[in-house]
């Protein structure tokens, strides 16, 4: 029951002292839910230049990402995050999910003017 609650109430801290400076779309991150079976959820997300992902895995203990798309990419534990970057092309990008199993399925971020 611990390994579902912490994880929600870490999310909820984070979105809050996220979006401390305005609720603007560009300054709120958006966060990615992963599951055991390395589905996304959202699937696609919509984020725009210049925006944070935060992406949890829950069901594991190690998470990274790669995505070519994103800058200041960082993981700690079951979390990782990236900006993305002011110059992204617009439409349909993908990312890879990473843990100690290997790399996952290829969900997608849509990247809105």
């Amino acid at each position: 029951m611990r390994r579902i609650v912490l994880p929600g109430l870490l999310l909820v801290l984070l979105v809050a002292l996220g979006s401390c400076k305005t609720m603007s779309p560009e300054n709120t991150a958006q966060v990615v839910s992963i599951d055991a079976q390395h589905s996304a959820h959202p699937n696609p997300v919509h984020v725009r230049r210049g925006q944070w992902i935060h992406f949890f895995f829950p069901a594991g203990s190690q998470l990274d990402i790669s995505a070519d798309f994103l800058d200041n990419q960082g993981h700690d534990g079951y979390q990782a995050w990236g900006r993305v970057k002011p110059d992204a092309t617009l439409g349909e990008h993908h990312y890879d999910i990473i843990n100690a199993k290997g790399s996952g399925s290829d969900p997608e971020v849509m990247i809105d003017p």
